[in-house]
């Protein structure tokens, strides 16, 4: 890492340090000035702790509170949001991939030419369709096969993933490995996302499963953030423990860091907080959003869970997933629960 790097680095983590400390004298975190933020707090979701009755609610969630990027001290954040404008710029097919045109009128030849195109974007296909995830009997050696199985939602996902992951460039081996996970994952993610959104019949699923790419954003740019030392930390354990070292470290989690992120890209305001309240399924009832974007969240959430899982081998029906003992879990049983989502579990 380059000197003028680590130094920002430094600061960075020594006013996140700070920032926890004044917190700790003086509970709630200070919002930081201007009226944006005064209507973001009052509009933002309340955590689970902070909502009274919930029964039997899991120490996890009684002890956790989500801190949002606008209660950052002023220089934390000015500072934050200028290490991250220097990791990377979007890259140019973001815009032609996500726009209304391409969501809804790119046809399956296409989408299959642009692939033919990018020979790493092909094979990442294939080897997706061929994974242990789909259990296949006989593999699929064509690329037009594949994308017919995958479906064209999950496919431009799958082109998206692979624009995003030209953008950011691992500085160590550390990253490198965990770059490789964590789009791993994403591809996972997208293909169960476009799968779950067809088979439940939401609205706009293309939009749907980008904003599913796009919430791995905030994990690639911790992992570019945080110090070689505690990279691997960061993504130990299952997501509360990645959520408190996050905000431990940072000063808020991976979901506020890609909000950040997507804000300085320029994307659309609602676009950049449906992404981010994706993990707020796991501190914050279904109650807390209007039940058509609870959905969405919901779908988007469980599809990440469902694809650490597979890659960490610990694959399981859904049903006995939600009857297990994982904390983590306990708000998204409520979402699941919504009429739009309650075929999930009859399938």
């Amino acid at each position: 890492m380059h000197a003028a790097a680590a130094g920002a680095l430094a600061a960075l983590v020594g006013l996140g340090i700070l920032q926890r400390r004044r917190a700790r004298r003086a509970m709630p975190l200070r919002v930081g000035s201007g009226g944006n933020a005064a209507a973001r707090a009052a509009q933002a979701p309340a955590s689970a702790a902070a909502i009274e009755g919930a029964p039997n609610l899991p120490e996890v969630l009684r002890t956790f509170r989500w801190r949002r990027a606008d209660e950052l001290e002023a220089p934390v954040l000015q500072l934050l949001t200028r290490r991250l404008r220097a990791i990377g710029r979007p890259p140019h097919a973001l815009y032609r991939l996500m726009s209304p045109q391409t969501l809804a009128q790119a046809s399956s030849r296409e989408l299959s030419e642009l692939a033919r195109t990018e020979p790493l974007l092909a094979a990442r296909v294939l080897g997706i369709v061929n994974s242990a995830f789909y259990g296949l009997r006989q593999p699929v050696a064509s690329l037009g096969h594949a994308i017919t199985y995958l479906g064209l939602n999950a496919f431009r996902g799958l082109c998206l993933q692979y624009a995003m992951e030209q953008t950011f460039t691992p500085t160590s081996r550390e990253q490198a490995l965990l770059f490789d996970e964590i789009w791993r994952a994403c591809a996972l993610a997208v293909t169960q996302c476009a799968q779950m959104a067809q088979r439940l019949g939401l609205p706009e699923p293309a939009a749907l499963v980008s904003e599913m790419v796009l919430y791995f954003v905030g994990q690639i740019a911790v992992c570019l953030l945080a110090p070689p030392a505690g990279v691997v930390a960061l993504h130990a354990g299952e997501l509360p423990q990645r959520l408190r070292a996050e905000q431990e470290l940072i000063g808020i989690n991976a979901a506020e860091v890609g909000a950040l992120m997507l804000r300085a890209w320029e994307l659309p305001p609602a676009l950049v907080d449906a992404v981010r309240d994706i993990d707020r399924v796991f501190d914050t009832p279904a109650a807390a959003f209007a039940p058509e974007r609870a959905a969405r969240l919901a779908v988007c959430h469980l599809s990440a869970r469902l694809a650490e899982d597979s890659l960490a081998q610990r694959s399981q029906p859904l049903d006995e997933m939600l009857q297990g003992p994982r904390a983590e879990l306990f708000h998204l049983r409520g979402y699941l629960a919504l009429p739009q989502l309650r075929a999930l579990m009859s399938c």
